[in-house]
């Protein structure tokens, strides 16, 4: 699928800090467009602590689907 197609990604990963941060760090590294809005469902993890080593962190949110 190209890229300029996606407007959204979520990630549902389990409730895993450091799983999260990979996950999103592979993501970051991989998505071109800088419009693509990041959404992680999380409940207890600061949206800060999962973003913040991302290069697209000001498009980094959490929702729950």
């Amino acid at each position: 699928m190209k890229q300029e197609f996606f407007i959204y990604l979520q990630e549902s990963v389990p409730e895993n800090k450091d799983l999260k941060r990979d996950v999103w760090k592979q993501i970051d590294d991989i998505i071109q467009n800088d419009d693509v809005i990041f959404g992680s469902s999380t409940s207890a993890i600061l949206p800060s602590l999962l973003s913040d080593h991302l290069k697209r962190r000001q498009t980094f949110m959490v929702a729950h689907p």
